[in-house]
């Protein structure tokens, strides 16, 4: 697990390797990170987990409030879709590296590097 933090964005990516029986859902475990981390309170809101279960083939991308105030959850399907289609090839993490700059390139359309990120 790595989590990034900047002065205004946090994204956290994880993967579960956890196989069979999941006490949770795997969104209630992706939430359960998601505030666990306390990726919900950065000062404007604008955390960002994603979620992958490898053995599952299950990625989802959890946006905090700030995020999805101008961002649609469809904006995420690309992302999602090249970190499932990795994962099914056997390398998660080109997935991730995929789902990172997808992301990325999102929320600079909404959130302008400088606008919220002095860094």
């Amino acid at each position: 697990m790595r989590a990034s933090r900047s002065s205004e964005v946090l994204v956290l990516a994880t993967v579960s390797r956890v196989i069979g029986f999941h006490v949770l859902p795997l969104h209630a475990e992706a939430m359960h990170l998601f505030l666990a981390h306390g990726i919900h309170l950065t000062e404007h809101r604008t955390g960002v987990l994603i979620f992958a279960s490898v053995a599952e083939r299950y990625a989802e991308i959890i946006a905090d409030s700030g995020i999805n105030a101008k961002v649609q959850p469809e904006a995420w399907s690309k992302a999602i879709a090249a970190m499932i289609s990795a994962i099914k090839d056997g390398h998660p993490g080109d997935g991730f590296v995929a789902a990172i700059e997808l992301c990325g390139a999102e929320l600079a359309r909404h959130f302008p590097p400088g606008a919220l990120n002095r860094d």
